[in-house]
């Protein structure tokens, strides 16, 4: 019976882990989702600034693009840490994070300087060009970590199905186990008690 139960415990303690790891990954995919959430919408901001020669506001999101480039760096850094050390990891997801908090600010103040200069169509033109590769890199990563999240998900549902089928296995088992060790020792103890009045009588 104590082998059967522990049997038990160690397939739930299979199921917790697997699902600790989809919860780890659904962290990471949230995180990574935000991140590229963020750059498209202030992007389509900056275009729109850009396309109504607002340098004031340009200067203002920039400003806020790089603020919140930091937080979601930071995000992403403090899920990939929370991640199981057994949980699968795309190593080029923080790198490609950092480096857009890094280039990007430049990249802004150079369109910002031509926009402060009036050469507004190449400043639009290059705040184009810079947001193509931009939006391609958080594209792939938010597919890349939805791929993750998917494998995992699917693993999950595997071994819950093991797990299920181990436990319909178990749990006769250790019933069966038990009940011809209840009949043996019942058997002993009244073998154990009829033994010495048979010699009595």
């Amino acid at each position: 019976m104590l082998v059967g139960n522990s049997l038990l415990v160690w397939q739930f303690y299979l199921v917790r882990q697997q699902s600790g790891r989809v919860s780890a990954l659904a962290r990471e995919l949230v995180v990574v989702s935000r991140f590229q959430t963020d750059v498209l919408s202030l992007d389509a901001k900056l275009d729109s600034l850009a396309k109504s020669e607002d340098i004031d506001g340009l200067k203002r999101e920039a400003g806020r693009l790089q603020s919140i480039l930091l937080t979601d760096t930071a995000a992403v850094r403090d899920a990939l840490i929370r991640l199981p050390s057994d949980a699968p990891r795309d190593t080029a997801i923080l790198p490609t994070v950092e480096a857009v908090g890094v280039t990007l600010p430049p990249q802004l103040d150079a369109v910002i300087a031509l926009g402060a200069a009036s050469d507004w169509n190449v400043a639009r033109l290059r705040l184009a060009n810079e947001k193509k590769p931009l939006e391609a890199s958080a594209s792939n990563l938010v597919r890349s970590v939805e791929q993750q999240v998917s494998d995992q998900l699917s693993q999950s549902v595997a071994q819950a199905e093991r797990v299920q089928s181990r436990i319909l296995l178990i749990l006769p088992l250790t019933a069966f186990v038990t009940l011809l060790m209840s009949t043996l020792l019942a058997f002993a103890i009244t073998h154990s008690i009829s033994a010495p009045l048979r010699q009595l009588l």
